[in-house]
């Protein structure tokens, strides 16, 4: 019987090595965008047309102007773009501020097993020379 206790907490514990919220680098991203991971823009529209997007990622505002958000109404499209808590994803904000935010909750509140987040945003993705797509 001890042994299927050790084993129980043995793999209670270890799934909590594969849970988390992380911070990624622009190199990172590229490598999982390679992978087909799917990666959400939460900037507002004003935002995707100022800079333009990273190709392939799907546009979900977040926070509107006044710093404000719906989370029942963004979890409902979300769950359409991430099907399962287990599902890997990216977020990606302006500088990183709004997309740790979010992440932390889907993380902590939502669980969310794991939710990267760009470091520094699509500013340094534009500062590395990464590619992005115009936002028509």
């Amino acid at each position: 019987m001890n042994i299927y206790k050790t084993v129980l907490i043995f793999l209670f514990f270890t799934s909590f090595l594969f849970s988390k919220e992380e911070l990624i680098t622009s190199a990172k991203l590229e490598f999982l965008l390679a992978k087909n991971i799917v990666v959400i823009d939460i900037r507002r529209e004003d935002e995707w047309q100022k800079t333009g997007i990273i190709p392939n990622s799907y546009r979900l505002t977040f926070y509107n102007k006044h710093n404000e958000y719906n989370m029942k109404r963004w979890l409902y499209i979300f769950a359409r773009l991430v099907k399962s808590r287990t599902k890997s994803f990216v977020l990606v904000s302006s500088d990183t501020t709004r997309s740790k935010k979010l992440a932390k909750i889907l993380f902590e509140e939502k669980k969310y097993n794991k939710v990267y987040y760009l470091s520094k945003g699509i500013n340094a993705w534009i500062k590395e020379d990464k590619r992005i797509r115009k936002f028509n």
